[in-house]
């Protein structure tokens, strides 16, 4: 008997019982490598809540974190009719925030990034693709009142790029740029 006529049943047995756990551990929402408490204190200290969810198709996670010194984090995250959702927050023991939402879609990309810094200092970024085109303006103002700001789009084979601001010293800056892609 050649090698060619030894049955693959045991190799196809094993696949098949191992899509079966796979798809029971995914389908009941149990988290690889994590405790089934939905709040636990890790030894560090820090306070950790997990929760998630599925409904009407629909699969929801939601995270947090919060440190014995103050900081704390939050991630929520929805999967479901088409559509993806990314939320992270955090703010440190000083004071210090950061956000951003990613949102994926009917064929659109968003993606919008905050932060404040514990002086005052600020930075947004909104990037979004889809439907041939592509935007992306950020804004940054720092503690020294020094102004940033820029706006870039891409459309139909043109792209602009637009951009001002101000030094600390009161100084005004800006231009802009076009130009199209040629094949």
């Amino acid at each position: 008997m050649t090698r060619h006529h030894l049955s693959n049943r045991p190799l196809a047995g094993l696949a098949i019982l191992a899509a079966a756990l796979l798809t029971t551990v995914l389908s009941s929402g149990v988290a690889l490598a994590q405790s089934a408490d939905t709040t636990r204190t890790l030894p560090n200290g820090d306070v950790v809540t997990n929760d998630r969810s599925v409904s009407n198709g629909t699969y929801q996670d939601q995270r947090s974190v919060t440190t014995p010194a103050g900081g704390s984090y939050n991630n929520d995250r929805t999967v479901g009719n088409g559509e993806y959702t990314d939320t992270r927050t955090a703010t440190n023991a000083k004071g210090a925030t950061y956000s951003n939402t990613r949102t994926y879609g009917n064929g659109q990309y968003t993606d919008t990034r905050s932060a404040t810094g514990a002086n005052g200092a600020t930075y947004s970024n909104t990037r979004s693709a889809g439907n041939g085109s592509y935007t992306d303006n950020r804004s940054v103002s720092r503690a020294n009142g020094a102004t940033y700001n820029s706006t870039r789009t891409a459309s139909n084979g043109t792209w602009t790029h637009t951009w001002s601001g101000e030094t600390a010293g009161g100084h005004s800056f800006g231009g802009s740029r076009t130009g199209s892609v040629h094949r």
